[in-house]
């Protein structure tokens, strides 16, 4: 239960000297009198009621009757009113979630309060899918790294056998050999260089279908605000 609007500004250490707290808003803390009486118990529709009854949101409201977009609202608020009271996710959302909703306002038509109701409600930022999104990325990264290793363990491999191959030769692709061993030596290494490119190809073809697999699965695991963020770094719109 909330406590009176006086002992929530002492317990945050208003009375304590800290600056800060001067310059928060405390009118909304409790009611006019402070006394909590209006929100109790806790309840999701009787706090958008109170909210709505506000004298600063009819302000704000009124001072945005002809703008084309919803007036934002930020509300912190405990997950297990997400889950079946507030905006009923029917799950237990986690602690750093944030979901948006449009809150809808109609009257009845009859004197009696006003219907309050969401829609469009979505998962701006769910730690879920953040946290799955970070293993695909690891994942990503690995078999990056995996596909270098290799293709660079067989570059290596390959250039060992040109090197054989130009002291065999003298550097001169067109030489002939007469030394029965060096002809052995020489067929050797550059069947040795189509293998070992072969490998290359086919490690490569490996990891390139994990790595686009992997790429879409993480597609999937994107937030809103991961997208908004990516757009603004692009300058397509506004964080």
């Amino acid at each position: 239960i909330p406590l009176p609007r006086l002992q929530q500004i002492q317990k945050l250490g208003k009375l304590d000297g800290s600056d800060i707290l001067d310059h928060l808003d405390w009118s909304l803390i409790g009611g006019p009198k402070g006394d909590n009486e209006k929100a109790l118990p806790p309840n999701g529709q009787m706090f958008l009621s109170w909210l709505m009854d506000q004298d600063i949101l009819k302000e704000i409201e009124a001072a945005h009757e002809d703008d084309d977009e919803y007036i934002k609202i930020a509300v912190v608020t405990h997950s297990h009113f997400l889950k079946g009271d507030t905006i009923k996710l029917g799950f237990k959302p986690d602690n750093v979630d944030i979901w948006t909703a449009v809150l809808h306002r109609m009257d009845p038509g009859d004197g009696t309060e006003d219907i309050l109701t969401f829609t469009d409600i979505e998962g701006w930022y769910q730690e879920k899918v953040n946290v799955k999104r970070q293993e695909i990325e690891k994942d990503i990264d690995y078999n990056s790294k995996k596909r270098h290793v290799k293709e660079k363990k067989y570059k290596g491999k390959i250039e060992a056998n040109k090197e054989t191959i130009d002291i065999l030769t003298d550097s001169n692709p067109d030489a002939r050999l007469e030394n029965e061993d060096d002809i052995k030596k020489l067929k050797k290494s550059k069947k040795k260089i189509e293998k070992y490119n072969k490998k290359i190809v086919k490690k490569n073809e490996k990891y390139g279908s994990r790595l686009e697999q992997l790429q879409e699965q993480k597609a999937k695991y994107a937030n809103p605000s991961d997208i908004a963020i990516e757009a603004a770094k692009e300058g397509d719109v506004d964080a």
